[in-house]
């Protein structure tokens, strides 16, 4: 099984400029989290296919339900009318690799070619380091991952 760790990684330096704003946006809400438990704060980020950028936070409460980040940008890129997303920058203690289950909420708005939405993870060491995860949904989603079409649904239809 891959690890983060296995994960290439880059530079800022080298990232886009829309993936540079879209780790600014990330890195800025990540600090108004509400994890009073876990005291595990994730902020993040997403660039839609018109260049739009929408972002969350984790928000936990007393019963352990989370809310995850990636949920609540991709709801706030829906919220918009937006249906598909291109980057995504999930900013977080350990180099911010979305979880299993918001993977599968990603993979309802990321399209079907998964090689052309990029994934950025950036930790709390990235200004020391100045490096940051960079790879491909493909490489994170899964084998034959489940997704619209499965069921023949196009969610720029809704």
């Amino acid at each position: 099984m891959k690890k983060t760790v296995d994960l290439p990684k880059v530079s800022l330096a080298d990232l886009s400029a829309s993936e540079k704003d879209a780790v600014v946006a990330a890195m800025r809400v990540q600090k108004n989290a509400y994890a009073p438990y876990s005291n595990y704060h994730v902020g993040v980020a997403v660039v839609s296919i018109t260049d739009q950028i929408y972002t969350g936070v984790n928000v936990e409460n007393v019963h352990y339900k989370v809310g995850h980040a990636e949920e609540y940008a991709l709801g706030d890129m829906a919220k918009h009318g937006e249906r598909q997303f291109k980057i995504l920058v999930c900013s977080a203690k350990n180099g911010g690799i979305p979880c299993m289950s918001c993977r599968q909420t990603m993979r309802e708005f990321s399209g079907e070619n998964l090689d052309a939405v990029t994934i950025i993870g950036v930790g709390e060491d990235v200004k020391k380091t100045q490096q940051v995860i960079k790879c491909t949904f493909a490489d994170i989603i899964g084998v034959d991952s489940f997704g619209p079409a499965d069921l023949g649904i196009d969610p720029s239809k809704f």
